[in-house]
């Protein structure tokens, strides 16, 4: 399980109030199907280097509290990593169909107990924490993590 897995799934164990409607939860039990619509989102391009069942880890949580999972897949390979940590994207479901959220590079991701228009912060760890925050679109550094 990735450092990006693990640092999701511990801020939303940890017991932090829900920022969205409902009780988002994450979880690193990916089935096939998951796997399938995170590669396929990412695009054939990225897997002309890397192997998505040996470099791709995946998280699931509804950030946006609409029901439908969203991804937070890291690519954990040495050409989507560098000094700064690796490649990080964000998956938003719209009802029908994903949006790319966030293109981060860092060590993981925390989901923060704060939200920014419905849709919950992001903590992204590495070097210096910094906090994300969604402005209708997608993910936008919103300065240091307090």
């Amino acid at each position: 399980m990735s450092r990006a897995a693990v640092g999701l799934l511990v801020a939303l164990l940890s017991g932090a109030a829900p920022a969205v409607a409902g009780e988002p939860r994450l979880s690193t039990d990916i089935t096939a199907t998951d796997r399938a619509v995170v590669v396929k989102l990412m695009g054939a391009s990225t897997w002309e280097d890397a192997n998505p069942e040996r470099d791709l880890s995946i998280a699931k949580g509804d950030l946006n509290g609409d029901g439908v999972p969203d991804y937070v897949a890291t690519i954990e390979h040495p050409n989507f990593c560098g000094s700064h940590g690796c490649e990080i994207r964000v998956y938003m479901s719209t009802g029908k169909t994903y949006v790319e959220a966030g293109d981060l590079l860092g060590g993981w991701v925390d989901v923060a107990p704060s939200s920014t228009r419905g849709v919950r912060d992001l903590v992204l760890h590495g070097g210096k924490d910094a906090r994300f925050v969604w402005d209708g679109k997608s993910y936008r550094f919103a300065g240091p993590a307090k």
